[in-house]
């Protein structure tokens, strides 16, 4: 996992609890909009959810995984 996919987990299981993200403040950090921010973050859970991971950030993966399990649930 580079640093920019371990940047959007962070930033989801950091900040996603607290409420809604927006444009301003994701846009200049990653280089996308909210709508983008969110489905890359996906997109990196599930890709590495099966992938070896190391430790630290196996950990931050977890968080994140029960971060999109808890907010995609009645999505599906």
């Amino acid at each position: 996992m580079g640093r920019f996919e371990c940047d959007i987990l962070r930033h989801m299981v950091l900040w996603g609890p607290h409420g809604a993200l927006y444009d301003e403040d994701i846009y200049p950090g990653f280089g996308m909009t909210v709508q983008q921010f969110r489905r890359r973050f996906a997109r990196i859970v599930l890709s590495l959810n099966e992938s070896p991971v190391d430790e630290p950030h196996r950990n931050l993966l977890d968080e994140a995984k029960c971060y999109l399990e808890q907010h995609t649930e009645g999505t599906r």
